[in-house]
């Protein structure tokens, strides 16, 4: 697998990553993305609920949600 970080155009890229691990990390975010992070706490603090894992600022919790709507998307498509 190889993580490639681009820092002029602030994304990071990952190739090579089995199906197997794609499936682990889609299904950790889209629990992430469905069940935490659903009322902010403190002003731009989102705490990830009763079991504590972090602490995401707003702007996290809406990448997160982007991201989840996109796995989602491609995990149907690689399911399938």
């Amino acid at each position: 697998m190889k993580i490639k970080v681009n820092r002029k155009s602030n994304t990071v890229s990952i190739s090579g990553m089995s199906i197997d691990s794609a499936n682990a990390i889609f299904r950790i975010i889209e629990c992430a993305a469905t069940r935490c992070f659903q009322n902010e706490e403190v002003s731009d603090q989102w705490y990830s609920g009763t079991d504590f894992v972090c602490v995401l600022s707003t702007d996290e919790v809406m990448a997160l949600r982007d991201f989840n709507t996109s796995m989602v998307n491609q995990l149907t498509k690689i399911n399938d």
